[in-house]
C-alpha cells in the first residue's frame, strides 16, 4: 500500500505560524488608529516588527 505524500511537520508549523503572524499584522495595521495615541507608536513597531519577521521566514 502507497502512503499519501505529506508536506512535513516543519514545513506544516512554519505555515501556520506565517499565517498567524500575517492575521495579527493586519490586525495591527487596521486597528492601531482605533486606540489612543500613546498605543500608535508601539502598534506601528509591531507592525513593522512582525512584516519583517514574516519576510524573513519566507
Amino acid at each position: 500500500m502507497v502512503l499519501p505524500e505529506r508536506y512535513t511537520r516543519p514545513a506544516i508549523i512554519l505555515h501556520w505560524l506565517i499565517a498567524a503572524l500575517m492575521i495579527v499584522n493586519f490586525a495591527l495595521g487596521e486597528f492601531s488608529e482605533a486606540f489612543g495615541d500613546e498605543y500608535v507608536r508601539f502598534m506601528i513597531n509591531a507592525h513593522k516588527s512582525t512584516g519583517i519577521t514574516v519576510l524573513g521566514l519566507v
